[in-house]
């Protein structure tokens, strides 16, 4: 069976992600291997070089700016036993 090899279009988006153009490999120190990668620009502005599995998977969506964004966010996560509590009590 043979693999399919994927390429990404300038200009497909991923979350905030942007591709520019394939970049130079990626070698994975603990591997050996190589992987696919692209430069991308977020919509903020920044550039970045993401590789392919990142980006299909959807494990890469921005340059950071969104963690940045969320952790700026007062966000209460409660558990199901504290909502079950407060509705209980």
């Amino acid at each position: 069976m043979a693999s399919r090899k994927i390429f990404l279009k300038t200009g497909q988006r991923f979350g905030r992600l942007i591709v520019l153009k394939e970049t130079d490999p990626y070698i994975c120190v603990k591997l050996g291997t190589k992987c696919r990668q692209y430069k991308c620009k977020c919509i903020c502005g920044n550039t970045v070089n993401v590789r392919l599995y990142a980006l299909m998977t959807g494990k890469t969506k921005s340059c950071g700016c969104l963690r940045k964004e969320y952790k700026g966010k007062k966000h209460v996560n409660k558990t199901v036993k504290e909502k079950v509590k407060e509705t209980c009590h």
